[in-house]
């Protein structure tokens, strides 16, 4: 008979491996998503750069490039926020300087994989095996990054989580 110290040990590791399944199953999730959109999109590889979450919330709350000379790989951005959902910011260069840059948060809910863009985006259920299920939020970012340069979008029209950059002129 395991005494109650040994209990809570066995609580422990369950807790640890559950963690380490659901990031390790979060992450293959994240890749697959992102894999599939520069895909469907034909996004050149080396448009990309993924940017990590600094960790706080509100007005500070923001994602950064890895330091200068290096790149994070997209395992080592992708920050679990208090929401349960694991989160990557992706920047993507355009043409002529202009850029796009949004959140990307995959989650497990119920037992089915849930994304969305941005902190206020729709929640999408995705059956990865199911290019039809992706597709609507590829098109969704998509969307979003042509409404991003939508110049008649009034000032205080912001897309919480993406943002097109022009260069300047």
């Amino acid at each position: 008979m395991p005494t109650k110290y040994e209990e809570m040990c066995e609580a422990a590791r369950n807790g640890r491996k559950n963690r380490n399944d659901y990031r390790e199953r979060c992450w293959g999730c994240m890749n697959q998503i992102l894999n599939g959109f520069l895909a469907y999109t034909e996004t050149p590889l080396n448009t990309v750069t993924y940017l990590r979450w600094n960790g706080l919330l509100g007005e500070a709350s923001t994602y950064e490039a890895a330091d200068e000379g290096h790149r994070y790989a997209s395992a080592g951005a992708t920050v679990l926020g208090e929401d349960g959902f694991w989160n990557l910011g992706i920047r993507i260069a355009l043409s002529a300087g202009a850029i796009i840059s949004f959140v990307l948060f995959v989650a497990e809910q119920d037992g089915k994989l849930v994304a969305k863009v941005g902190t206020s985006g729709k929640l999408y259920t995705l059956d990865l095996s199911n290019q039809h299920t992706c597709n609507e939020l590829y098109d969704d970012i998509v969307a979003k990054a042509k409404s991003a340069f939508d110049e008649r979008r009034k000032p205080e029209q912001k897309l919480i989580g993406f943002a097109g950059q022009l260069p300047p002129d």
